[in-house]
């Protein structure tokens, strides 16, 4: 009879997270009867499986050892091996996948020695030493400080509350961010106005603020359009949708500079208006 052998595999607090099913398979001795056309009959042997002594339950401890050191050259190697060989080679994210592979590697995998092995091959050694004099990664220690920056398992929204305002309201603009400043351009307003001013969030400020920033020769308005940052301060708008309909103009702004100004950049076989 064939059996489903269940392991469960725990995660760091030691609940079960989810479960490894292997299926056992025994040998059939199935009399099919007769085949059409002759008068003999032979019993037919399923050859498709391997023979009764290879398939046998795993079970914990030594005997599972046993039982994947038998049947698998990999845990052949010594757990000294595995680790500085061949596990801290692979990245944190792959580590992490390895653990849940069975009850001997998860054991291998929660060695904070191989964690350091395997995040200063990922971040580099002078990554690592900076890391090693930060109190946090300290207590975090390295298995689980990697599963943090690998995985960002620890990064969660906070609502930010800043001042001044965006104003007339508006939706469809775009924004983007310049270094720790957040621009935003256009837009559509009440009755689909287009609009084509520009206002700046400095999130290095100690109160951060909306702030209207006053620009020379501004493009026409859109909504719906594109707004990238290049070379640090350098801010372009292409196409959306304006008062004509559909546009793809191009146009530059220095962010940086004393007077603000935007041009609009020509270009030879412009794509198709869209936005």
């Amino acid at each position: 009879m064939n059996r489903l052998h269940l392991t469960p595999i725990y995660g760091d607090d030691d609940i079960i997270t989810h479960y490894m099913g292997i299926q056992f398979f025994t040998n059939a001795n199935v009399d099919l009867g007769p085949v059409p056309g002759s008068v003999t009959r032979e019993p037919v042997r399923s050859t498709r499986f391997a023979p009764d002594n290879f398939f046998r339950p795993i079970t914990t401890g030594l005997e599972q050892d046993n039982f994947c050191r038998e049947y698998s050259s990999l845990f052949q190697l010594t757990d000294e091996v595995l680790c500085q060989s061949i596990l801290s080679r692979l990245s944190p994210r792959d580590v992490a996948s390895v653990s849940s592979v069975c009850r001997r590697l998860y054991d291998l995998t929660k060695n904070e020695d191989l964690w350091r092995m395997v995040c200063r091959n990922a971040w580099g050694s002078e990554t690592t030493r900076a890391l090693e004099t930060v109190p946090a990664a300290k207590r975090l220690g390295w298995g689980r400080l990697a599963r943090e920056l690998t995985t960002l398992e620890a990064v969660a929204w906070r609502k930010l509350t800043v001042g001044g305002a965006v104003e007339p309201s508006r939706c469809n603009f775009s924004a983007c961010a310049v270094g720790n400043r957040v621009v935003l351009f256009g837009g559509e307003g009440v009755n689909m106005q287009p609009m084509n001013d520009t206002f700046v969030l400095d999130l290095n400020a100690s109160n951060p603020e909306w702030r209207h920033v006053n620009v020379s020769s501004a493009p026409p308005g859109r909504w719906g359009h594109t707004l990238s940052c290049l070379n640090g301060s350098w801010l372009v708008v292409f196409g959306g949708c304006g008062r004509q309909g559909l546009l793809n103009d191009v146009f530059m702004l220095d962010l940086d500079a004393k007077h603000p100004t935007w041009r609009e950049i020509p270009g030879v076989a412009p794509p198709v208006p869209r936005s």
